[in-house]
């Protein structure tokens, strides 16, 4: 049972800091405006581009 519990808590760490590593960045387009996760600026104008045409990160 401890090791159950140490793998599962190990996991849930391991999950947290592979999500804090992500920044939310503002994604505008022509008529609507989304929030988009990435890692890195270029990975969320990359995201961001695949939405719709006019879309940029502000």
């Amino acid at each position: 049972m401890k090791k159950i519990a140490i793998t599962a808590l190990t996991l849930i760490a391991i999950n947290i800091l592979a999500t804090s590593c992500k920044k939310e960045y503002n994604c505008e387009c022509d008529n609507f405006s989304t929030i988009v996760e990435a890692s890195s600026e270029s990975e969320a104008q990359t995201t961001c581009s695949a939405k719709g045409t006019g879309c940029d990160i502000q």
